[in-house]
């Protein structure tokens, strides 16, 4: 039942972009870059960001939103992930435990609020170092897969 549910919504229409013309390193960097971007750690702002991104690039749509929607399991398992990266990276405490940063709230919303933008910006520095290797191994995966795949295609297609 899952396998069809992925099939139907996700492989499907990347195999009908590559009958429709699209080339494999087109479609190759849009899922790449719909993943990479899918992962950031700002939730709701991904969808948006692919977008203008798609335009900006020409990249194909579809296929970026694909990545996009792919990534979003991702995308909240890597959160905290990137959050203690940032941390790490800017040499600052971690957040605190819920219960902990709850108290903080009741006591000092101020320095809650302080605290978790710094958690925020902090994960979205550690996503733009990590963004660009992702992007290249993700690319690097996908483009023998969709030659491979358009190869196929015309194999079947040929008498």
């Amino acid at each position: 039942m899952h396998l069809v549910f992925i099939n139907k919504k996700f492989f499907n229409p990347l195999k009908n972009l590559l009958k429709e013309g699209i080339t494999p390193k087109k479609l190759a960097l849009s899922l790449s870059c719909g993943i990479t971007i899918g992962s950031f750690p700002i939730l709701g702002s991904t969808t948006v960001i692919c977008i203008v991104i798609a335009f900006a690039l020409r990249l194909n749509l579809i296929a970026i939103q694909i990545g996009n929607w792919l990534a979003y399991p991702l995308q909240l398992i890597l959160i905290v992930p990137f959050i203690i990266l940032g941390d790490r990276l800017f040499g600052s405490p971690a957040i605190p435990n819920p219960q902990a940063l709850s108290a903080l709230f009741r006591s000092d919303m101020l320095e809650a609020f302080r605290m978790m933008s710094d958690a925020v910006f902090h994960a979205i520095v550690a996503w733009a170092a990590a963004a660009p290797i992702a992007l290249l191994c993700l690319y690097l995966i996908f483009l023998p897969v969709f030659n491979h795949l358009l190869l196929g295609m015309r194999r079947r297609k040929s008498p």
